[in-house]
């Protein structure tokens, strides 16, 4: 007698991973997608081996993960990425001053961003209400009573931080 015998081979499982870092550094926003799959459909996801849905892959922090993807069939592959942290945005005004009555101040904001890469740096005082926001990284002008200087440094991805001064008028 002669037996038949039909061997299906299931395509071996295969996907692509790219990660989006988080928008600003600390933030839990980065994303990490799957690219196409080979396999048979009706998979399960996991992230550092815990299931999740399809949207399991998004609002996570900077770190290394490993992504798991198991078939119908039980088969499964791993596969690690990394997601990296935007670069820290060190701002401040310098230390709190004390200016003579009628003296121009001139206060320069330090920080380690390239000029290239900040979209404003936003300026006001309280409680005198002056502001500007086209005065770049320097202010100047000529306080008339006790105050806080508040400079706003926002980047090109929209990432904000702030650093306020502490003018004494003598």
């Amino acid at each position: 007698s002669i037996h038949v015998t039909q061997l299906v081979v299931n395509p071996l499982i295969d996907f692509s991973l790219v990660s989006a870092p988080p928008t600003c550094n600390g933030y839990t926003d980065g994303m990490i997608t799957v690219g196409p799959l080979i396999g048979n459909p009706g998979y399960t996801y996991y992230l550092n081996e815990k299931q999740v849905g399809l949207g399991g892959f998004d609002n996570l922090s900077a770190g290394n993960y490993i992504v798991k993807l198991q078939d119908r069939f039980g088969c499964f592959r791993e596969k690690g990425i990394s997601i990296s942290n935007p670069e820290k945005i060190n701002f401040t005004l310098g230390k709190d001053t004390l200016v003579d009555y009628g003296d121009t101040l001139k206060v320069k904001a330090i920080t380690n961003l390239d000029i290239s890469k900040i979209k404003s740096i936003k300026w006001k005082t309280t409680p005198m209400d002056a502001d500007c926001s086209s005065c770049g990284t320097q202010f100047v002008y000529r306080p008339k009573q006790d105050h806080t200087l508040i400079a706003t440094l926002e980047n090109l991805t929209g990432c904000k931080v702030e650093d306020e001064m502490l003018i004494k008028v003598n």
